[in-house]
């Protein structure tokens, strides 16, 4: 094996540096879709929703759970599923030049924050394991992407 030199290291160093800027978006943006994944099964599971802290966000009343019966939903715990809108508002984009996920409908941006207003919790925001997954996605694309990067030599 042979020992490298200084220079030679830091030639790798800045080649890093270099492969993972050129990858960054790309990198974040799958972090952020795998974390948004996790999201969607807390917030608009099948056997009903969750807050940030793992607290379920109750059940429907009568009057809204007879509405949800005639469109053939028939879950009694709310998970913030009607048509499918708000879930689907939900998505990975840029924001003041940052990767983020939010919303690209502000009526039903207005719809999520009645829901937490509503049950005084926080619903739409990453919890603590969502965001595990995407740090943990994160470092798994850096490495991916140095691995990569020097098999291009």
């Amino acid at each position: 094996m042979r020992v490298k030199n200084l220079k030679e290291v830091g030639n790798e160093f800045e080649r890093i540096g270099f492969c993972i800027g050129e990858n960054k978006n790309r990198i974040e943006v799958q972090a952020l879709q795998d974390g948004l994944v996790a999201f969607f099964a807390r917030v608009f599971g099948n056997s009903g929703g969750f807050d940030a802290d793992g607290v379920g966000l109750g059940s429907y009343s009568k009057s809204y759970f007879r509405k949800r019966l005639a469109k053939g939903k028939n879950n009694l715990q709310k998970n913030l599923v009607f048509d499918g809108n708000l879930r689907n508002s939900i998505q990975v984009g840029i924001k003041d030049d940052k990767n983020v996920y939010g919303f690209t409908d502000l009526d039903l941006e207005k719809i999520a924050r009645f829901q937490e207003d509503q049950l005084n919790t926080d619903i739409f925001v990453a919890n603590d394991e969502e965001l595990e997954i995407v740090v943990k996605e994160i470092g798994e694309g850096i490495l991916n992407v140095i691995q990569e990067c020097f098999k291009k030599r």
